[in-house]
């Protein structure tokens, strides 16, 4: 275990989920939650932590001098687990009991309060009799009130900080402020967006823990104006209504805007007599205010006002699920350029678009839509062999937060 820093601050240990698939996504959310409540990534994460830090583990300490932020975080947050006040830390059991203040837990517990302990470690399971042997270090004496292991006022964790090859670096003692409790007989907060259920569906759509990733991302909060080029479906909008955003979105395939075609019912559900499923009939399903949605080429965009979006998120067509058009034909067929074609059915042609087109409009139309401060958040592939800092391309209107690599599924 490397030496204990000096707690100048009271610091606080972050228990991040353990999904692996997200866990490059885990400090960024964190930061992003922490930002919308005015705190930089300095005042958050502790030099040392910053140096130490690994996503490979799902633990990191913080800075916290308002506790009560932390329940906000967890309940938004599709990676986090729990946050604890940090008593006491160790390289061992021994030296961990040693260093714990048992004033500073006597200002938590009550003599008539309930408690329960937590054995917690990363890939590591406890058997009953290893998890006695663990609470038979403490000072129980020391300790107010009684155990009650369901639903006691305060969870008291004990967690065994190990590496990657399982070996111990570390052990805290804390109690807990803020958890998301992972009972899986209850529901996250994103399972009801889940695509199984989903009413309508495009041709590909952002799966809703991803989509809600990046949402918190971009910060969004209840009013900002958010807006998704290449809406598809609309799964990200969905996400940023969840927060109360004005969403807007727009797609430069009709079809699958108004669900002709490659839009479609979802087998697993059925529609009303006469209904027609499209774009909007997944945000009437969750009871979310419509969005607005228009038919236009990212390649050409209708937008001629600057700095008015708060947000862009996007997850742009590359080809590799979806293939990216623009506007325009291939190549001009005399005997179909005169062919009459209903209102409601005709579909404007279109052509190829490069994928490195598709990024550049991207980020020259968010450089200019977006106010100052505004976010763009996208999802962008690059060969696993090269370094998302050089595939990333940069613009002199735009600083790069953070970059989070997700393997494509």
């Amino acid at each position: 275990m490397e030496p204990t820093p000096s707690l100048d601050r009271p610091r606080y240990l972050v228990r991040f989920l353990s999904r692996q698939r997200f866990r490059e996504f885990c400090l960024p959310e964190l930061k992003s939650l922490a930002k919308m409540d005015g705190l930089e990534p300095e005042d958050l994460i502790p030099a040392d932590q910053v140096e130490s830090y690994t996503p490979d583990l799902p633990y990191i300490e913080i800075y916290l001098d308002d506790p009560s932020l932390a329940e906000n975080w967890v309940q938004r947050s599709v990676t986090l687990n729990s946050i604890q006040r940090i008593l006491a830390r160790g390289k061992d059991y021994a030296e961990l009991t040693a260093n714990i203040d048992y004033a500073e837990v006597n200002k938590k517990m009550k003599p008539d309060g309930t408690f329960a302990f937590v054995i917690d470690s990363y890939k590591k399971s406890f058997s009953p009799e290893e998890k006695q042997v663990i609470y038979n270090q403490f000072n129980r004496e020391r300790i107010p009130g009684q155990v009650k292991l369901k639903d006691p006022d305060t969870m008291l964790w004990v967690t065994e900080n190990r590496g990657t090859d399982q070996q111990l670096r570390g052990i805290y003692f804390g109690y807990e402020i803020a958890s998301y409790r992972q009972d899986k007989s209850q529901a996250t907060f994103w399972s009801k967006y889940d695509q199984k259920q989903r009413k309508y569906l495009g041709p590909t759509c952002t799966e809703v823990q991803l989509a809600f990733l990046m949402i918190n991302q971009g910060m969004v909060q209840s009013g900002d104006l958010v807006f998704d080029p290449f809406v598809g479906s609309g799964s990200l909008l969905i996400a940023a209504s969840h927060f109360g955003a004005i969403t807007i979105g727009a797609d430069i395939d009709a079809r699958v805007l108004h669900g002709l075609g490659v839009g479609r019912l979802n087998k697993n559900r059925t529609a009303e007599e006469g209904e027609h499923v499209n774009i909007f009939s997944n945000f009437e399903d969750y009871g979310l205010p419509r969005p607005e949605i228009i038919r236009c080429d990212n390649a050409n965009p209708a937008w001629h006002r600057n700095e008015w979006l708060d947000k862009i998120i996007c997850d742009p067509p590359y080809g590799f699920r979806a293939g990216a058009k623009q506007a325009g034909r291939k190549k001009i067929d005399k005997e179909e350029k005169d062919k009459k074609i209903g209102p409601q059915t005709y579909i404007a042609p279109t052509k190829q678009y490069k994928v490195p087109n598709v990024i550049w409009d991207l980020i020259i139309l968010a450089a200019r839509l977006l106010r100052i401060g505004g976010r763009l958040v996208y999802l962008l592939p690059i060969d696993l062999d090269e370094s998302p800092e050089d595939a990333i391309p940069r613009h002199p209107c735009f600083k790069l937060i953070d970059s989070s690599e997700n393997e494509l599924t």
